[in-house]
């Protein structure tokens, strides 16, 4: 039985992103990496991979579109695919795309059904593969430290703890930046993914 992308998402990129905020907030609130915190980490690992799945499944699908997208509505590449398939030339050959006269200026959610069919014809395809995975995982790494990003300063507030507030604002925006880098990632991997997608229909499989 092969991995699920699910599974590697959680495994590959959302456990070490979440490990990595808990010892950045050691860090940031002692100066230092004692061994200490090093091997808290490392417990942390087993919890991490419970907490990061569960918070992969909580986050509807559309908020995280949403925020990689930067859209409320046709967030995902696929509503505009027809439409701006013209702009790469060298990689996508229209004359072999069914009806793209027509699917050109259709409205978003008939070229984002048109290029999903497209999209499952060609899914199995190494380089459609990958860059499926990379678009899934950098989009749920960056809903999980955005998520964390949120978080962190009100639940400082309600634990009573010693922690001073600044390492906690410091923990916030570095992990914010985290997840706008990711987020940025994600866009970037989502709509190279629809030229793969196309150039792979129309000139077949290419790097």
């Amino acid at each position: 039985m092969t991995v699920s992308h699910k599974a590697k998402v959680v495994v590959q990129y959302l456990v070490p992103a979440s490990t990595a905020y808990f010892l950045l907030g050691a860090y940031l609130v002692t100066g230092v990496l004692e061994q200490g915190e090093l091997k808290k980490g490392l417990g942390y690992l087993a919890v991490a991979t419970v907490v990061t799945t569960l918070v992969q499944d909580i986050i509807p699908k559309p908020v995280k579109e949403a925020w990689v997208f930067l859209r409320a509505r046709h967030r995902l590449p696929g509503y505009r695919a027809f439409t701006n398939a013209a702009s790469h030339p060298d990689r996508i050959d229209t004359a072999r795309i069914s009806e793209y006269a027509t699917l050109r200026d259709e409205r978003p959610d008939v070229q984002q059904r048109s290029f999903y069919q497209v999209f499952k014809r060609n899914a199995d395809k190494p380089n459609v593969e990958h860059y499926s995975f990379r678009y899934l995982a950098w989009r749920d790494t960056s809903a999980l430290l955005l998520l964390l990003s949120l978080v962190t300063v009100p639940a400082w507030a309600l634990s009573e703890t010693d922690i001073p507030l600044r390492p906690t604002v410091w923990l916030s925006g570095l992990t914010l930046l985290a997840s706008v880098l990711t987020a940025t990632a994600a866009r970037q991997m989502g709509n190279e993914l629809v030229v793969q997608v196309l150039s792979t229909e129309t000139l077949g499989e290419t790097k």
